[in-house]
């Protein structure tokens, strides 16, 4: 999960100069002024949202593996751990970006979130891991 953290953040970024380059010249004021104070919270919607899809394939293809229920718990806290990371990931080449002007969610909200996220991922990757091991 680490690495599809890499590569959504790295999107988000490459996502982010072409806005400024192909966008944002042609806005003005308050259009500018959206554009550059939601997109970083769109694109860690769109981040956080990821996570639990990349728990169920893991959980589906790792269930298949399985022979007890305790190794379906372990996949869960894996995904617990990768997905965390991913927003993690993530969120710094979001930050790196620079949109939003510095004005965007800070460390504690982007912690937050990459815990939300992982404590919904860790739950997916269990329950999707154990029903793809039945």
């Amino acid at each position: 999960m680490f690495v599809v953290g890499v590569g959504i953040g790295l999107l988000c970024l490459l996502t982010w100069l072409w806005i400024e380059s192909a966008i944002l010249p042609e806005q003005e004021g308050t259009e500018a002024l959206i554009v550059e104070g939601y997109t970083p919270l769109v694109f860690l919607i769109v981040t956080a949202l990821a996570t639990p899809v990349v728990s169920s394939i893991v959980g589906l293809f790792e269930g298949r593996l399985l022979s007890t229920r305790s190794e379906a718990i372990v996949i869960g806290v894996g995904c617990l751990i990768g997905a965390t990371l991913l927003v993690l990931v993530s969120g710094l080449f979001i930050g790196a970006s620079g949109a939003g002007g510095g004005g965007g969610p800070g460390p504690a909200d982007l912690v937050a979130l990459a815990g939300l996220s992982g404590l919904v991922s860790a739950i997916v990757g269990a329950v999707t891991s154990a029903v793809g091991g039945t």
